[in-house]
């Protein structure tokens, strides 16, 4: 019978769990594949906005100074700041990565900007004149890595996000995706598609996040143990139910302001209810790791628990929904949406080795 060996390295994914299968899958191999150290990050920098470019340069936005900062490798295989573009979109951006490894934004006044390792490349101007009511007047394009903004070729997709808390409603109500043509200096509506699951807005962040591929959405909530899979070319949904035996259903989320013991009441239903916090897909092993955040389970002595207190952890599933093996992280490790996949490696996640540094983070490598 093969062995196989779990090797822990310093910051490496650390205790695998027994699934909740007939038969105790295969480990996937953990072992970091490679890593690297990104040098030279301003105080304002934030880590989760780094995105590959090349074999030989990371981009990163700095929301302090609004800049577009380009990461190059040197000869050991680390990167160091080459160079830094002034992003020129009026007032507050979202920042996201497009493809062929744009740097993207989109203003609060609607306009679109792409930029390229020389700069600005183009702008447009997004159209709202459409069928999408709650989108005809103040909105957001909510982005992150685990919930990005697409671009493929000539079109846009996007998951929007009322930003109007007089009708943050209407989020509810309102398909998750949404389709723009980009034309030759506008963005125009298409088509919006896939209904949201009943019951999101008794829950905290209650938000798809979603990887794509091949023309599918695969969609997790972080309130709920099911991923959606939609297929943008045929329209057709299929659940899959995850069977996370760490998962239980959230409770009701109150908008409370503080309480007695935690001082925030949202820090105290975070530690004590469920969250799914990210999906990625590796084209290269064909599978699914799915980031979570179960409740504190344990008393800390002398003292509250904090979000320090809860591990990271993930499951992974193939290909078929089934999983494969679950793990727990290291507390070093950083939130999800910071990480990105490298094309032929795997999944570069950070980690802060000293949090009075920022000027220093240094990423492994991981290929599920």
């Amino acid at each position: 019978m093969k062995k196989i060996l779990l090797i822990l390295l310093p910051f490496a994914i650390a205790f695998p769990q027994a699934c909740n299968t007939p038969e105790t899958p295969a480990l996937i191999e953990i072992q970091p594949v490679d890593s690297f150290t990104v040098h030279d990050i301003d105080i304002g920098q934030q880590v989760q906005e780094f995105h590959y470019y090349n074999d030989s340069l990371l981009y990163s936005f700095n929301p302090l100074y609004k800049n577009l900062d380009f990461y190059l490798k040197d000869v050991s295989g680390h990167f160091h700041l080459k160079s830094t573009h002034a992003i020129e979109t009026p007032a507050w951006s979202t920042f996201f990565a497009g493809d062929n490894q744009q740097a993207c934004f989109m203003s609060r006044e609607n306009i679109f900007s792409v930029y390229n390792s020389s700069g600005l490349e183009k702008q447009y101007a997004l159209g709202i004149k459409h069928s999408f009511p709650f989108l005809k007047d103040s909105f957001m394009l909510l982005s992150s890595h685990d919930s990005p903004l697409l671009l493929c070729h000539d079109t846009l997709i996007t998951a929007p996000f009322h930003s109007s808390l007089s009708n943050y409603n209407h989020y509810f109500h309102e398909s998750v995706f949404a389709e723009f043509r980009i034309l030759k200096d506008s963005i125009c509506f298409l088509r919006s598609y896939l209904t949201k699951p009943k019951g999101l807005s008794g829950f905290c962040f209650p938000m798809a996040k979603y990887c794509f591929h091949n023309q599918t959405f695969d969609v997790i909530y972080p309130c709920y143990d099911t991923i959606y899979s939609f297929n943008r070319s045929s329209g057709q949904t299929i659940k899959h139910p995850i069977h996370n035996p760490d998962y239980k259903l959230p409770k009701p989320y109150t908008n409370k302001a503080f309480t007695a013991e935690y001082g925030s009441y949202q820090t105290q239903y975070e530690l004590n209810n469920f969250q799914y916090s990210a999906i990625y897909f590796n084209p290269l092993t064909k599978h699914y790791v799915l980031f979570y955040i179960a409740p504190v389970r344990h008393t800390v002595k002398d003292r509250l628990p904090t979000p320090d207190d809860q591990l990271l952890q993930a499951i992974v599933l193939n290909n078929q929904f089934e999983t494969t093996a679950r793990y727990t992280f290291y507390k070093s490790f950083v939130n999800p949406v910071s990480y990105f996949f490298i094309p032929g490696k795997g999944l570069a996640m950070p980690v802060f080795k000293d949090h009075e540094h920022y000027e220093t983070t240094q990423f492994f490598i991981y290929n599920f």
